[in-house]
C-alpha cells in the first residue's frame, strides 16, 4: 500500500537537500558575482543534461519493474549499473575531447566529471521501490551537509571558481560512499546471486525501453535547462547569472511533485488494474497540485522584489521581474511530474517521449527567436510555452492521455474539489 512515512522521508530528503543547495547557491551568487555565477550556472545546466543522458530516463520505469519483478531485483540493479557505466564512459570521454580540442573552461569539465559516480544511482531506485526512503534520506542529508560546509569553507577562504567547480566531485563521492554503506545494511550488495543471462537480457530490454525514455527525459532537461546555456552564449554570463538567480527561487516548488511521483509509482503499479479507477485517483492529485501551484505563484509574484533583495542583494535586483514571469512555469512543470505516474503505468512512455521531443524543438526555436529580442524575458517565455505544450497541450492528441488534458482544465477551474473529498472518504491511502 501507499506509505505515508515513505513520502515523508522523500520530502525530508528533497527538502533538506534543496534548502542547503539553495543556501549554498545564494552564498556562491553573492561571492562570485553575476558574471561568474552565470558561468557556474551554465556549467551546472550542461552537467544536468549529461546526467539525464546517462540515466536514460529509466528511473520511473525501473521502479515499476522492481515492483512487478521483485524476485529479479538483483539482476535489475546490476543491469542498470552496467548501462550507467557505458553511458558515463561515453559522455565523460566526449567532454574530455571537447576540453582538449575546443578549449572549453575547466569549470565545465569538473562539473561533468562529478557526474561519473551517478552510475550507482540504481541503488536508489531499488531502495525507493521497497519504501526504504529513510536510507536514502540519511545518505542525502549527511552528504548535503558535508557539501554545504565544504562550499562555505571555500567561500570563506576565497577560493576561485575553478576550485568551487571541483567541489562538486567531492559532493558526489561523499554521497555515494554513504549510500553504498547504508545499502549494504538493507541488501547484500557484494553477495548477489544473479544469473548472467538475465542480466544481459535486462540490459538489452532496458536499453530498448530507455531509447524512448531517454528522448523523453533528455528533451525535458534540454528545454528546461538550455535557456541558461543559450543566454550565456548569446547574451553573456551576466544575463545567465540574473536568470539563474531567479529560477533557483521559482524552482523551489518543484520539490513536491517528483516526491509524489516517486512515492506513488510502486503503489499504482500494484494496486490499479483499470484506467478508470486510476483516473479518479489521478484527478484528485491533479486538483491538489494545481491549487498548491497557483498559491505559490501568487505568493512569489507579489513578494518577488522583497525576496530577491533579501536573498541576493541589490546586484541581482533585475532578477525580480524574471522571477515573476518564470514562476508560472512551475505550474506546468508540476503537472508534468504528476502525470509521469499516469503515462508510464499505462504504457504511454513512447507517446510521452514524442511529446517531450516536440516541446524540446519548440523550446529551442523559441529561445533562438525570443532571446535576441527580449533577452532574459524571452528565455522565460520560451520555457513557459514549451513546458505548457508538453505537460498540457499535446495530451489532447492521444485518446488515453486526453483525460490528463481535461483533468488539468477541470482543476484550473476547481471543478474537481468535490472529487478530492469523496475519494479520500472512500479510499484509505
Amino acid at each position: 500500500m501507499f506509505s505515508v512515512s515513505n513520502a515523508i522521508y522523500l520530502f525530508l530528503e528533497k527538502g533538506t537537500k534543496m534548502a542547503l543547495s539553495f543556501l549554498s547557491g545564494v552564498l556562491l551568487a553573492r561571492y562570485l558575482g553575476v558574471s561568474e555565477f552565470g558561468t557556474l550556472s551554465s556549467a551546472i545546466s550542461i552537467r544536468t543534461i549529461i546526467i539525464i543522458f546517462c540515466s536514460m530516463g529509466l528511473e520511473v520505469f525501473a521502479m515499476r519493474e522492481f515492483s512487478r519483478r521483485s524476485r529479479q531485483s538483483n539482476e535489475i540493479v546490476l543491469s542498470l549499473i552496467v548501462i550507467r557505466i557505458v553511458t558515463v564512459i561515453f559522455s565523460t570521454s566526449l567532454m574530455c575531447i571537447l576540453y582538449y580540442y575546443e578549449n572549453i573552461s575547466a569549470v565545465y569539465l569538473f562539473l561533468v566529471i562529478s557526474g561519473i559516480l551517478y552510475f550507482l544511482e540504481p541503488l536508489e531506485y531499488r531502495l525507493k521501490s521497497v519504501y526504504k526512503s529513510k536510507v536514502i534520506a540519511k545518505a542525502s542529508i549527511i552528504s548535503a551537509l558535508f557539501s554545504f560546509m565544504f562550499k562555505v569553507y571555500l567561500i570563506e577562504n576565497e577560493f576561485s571558481l575553478l576550485y568551487i567547480s571541483m567541489s562538486y566531485i567531492f559532493d558526489m563521492l561523499v554521497y555515494f560512499c554513504i549510500l553504498v554503506y547504508l545499502y549494504c545494511g538493507v541488501f547484500e550488495l557484494f553477495n548477489l546471486k544473479v544469473k548472467l543471462n538475465r542480466v544481459l537480457s535486462n540490459v538489452f530490454y532496458f536499453s530498448k525501453e530507455g531509447f524512448f525514455l531517454l528522448f523523453s527525459a533528455f528533451s525535458v532537461i534540454v528545454y528546461t535547462k538550455v535557456d541558461v546555456i543559450m543566454l550565456s552564449e548569446m547574451n553573456g554570463d551576466i544575463d545567465a547569472g540574473l536568470y539563474s538567480a531567479a529560477t533557483r527561487i521559482s524552482d523551489i516548488w518543484l520539490i513536491i511533485p517528483p516526491i509524489l511521483t516517486q512515492a506513488l509509482i510502486p503503489y499504482i503499479a500494484k494496486k490499479y488494474k483499470s484506467n478508470s479507477e486510476f483516473g479518479q485517483f489521478g484527478r484528485s492529485i491533479m486538483q491538489i497540485t494545481v491549487i498548491c501551484s497557483l498559491s505559490f505563484i501568487i505568493l512569489i509574484y507579489f513578494t518577488s522584489d522583497f525576496i530577491i533583495e533579501l536573498v541576493y542583494g541589490d546586484e541581482f535586483s533585475a532578477s525580480s521581474k524574471i522571477l515573476q514571469l518564470h514562476v508560472i512555469a512551475g505550474l506546468f512543470s508540476a503537472i508534468g511530474n504528476i502525470q509521469a505516474s499516469w503515462m508510464y503505468t499505462w504504457g504511454l512512455a513512447r507517446f510521452a517521449a514524442l511529446k517531450n521531443v516536440i516541446a524540446c524543438c519548440l523550446g529551442l526555436a523559441l529561445n533562438l527567436i525570443l532571446i535576441p529580442h527580449f533577452g532574459v524575458y524571452g528565455a522565460a517565455t520560451a520555457t513557459i510555452i514549451s513546458i505548457f505544450a508538453s505537460s498540457v497541450l499535446l495530451n489532447v492528441v492521444h485518446s488515453k492521455s486526453r483525460e490528463v488534458f481535461y483533468s488539468f482544465w477541470r482543476s484550473i477551474f476547481l471543478l474537481d474539489l468535490g472529487l478530492v473529498a469523496t475519494y479520500n472518504v472512500k479510499h484509505k491511502l
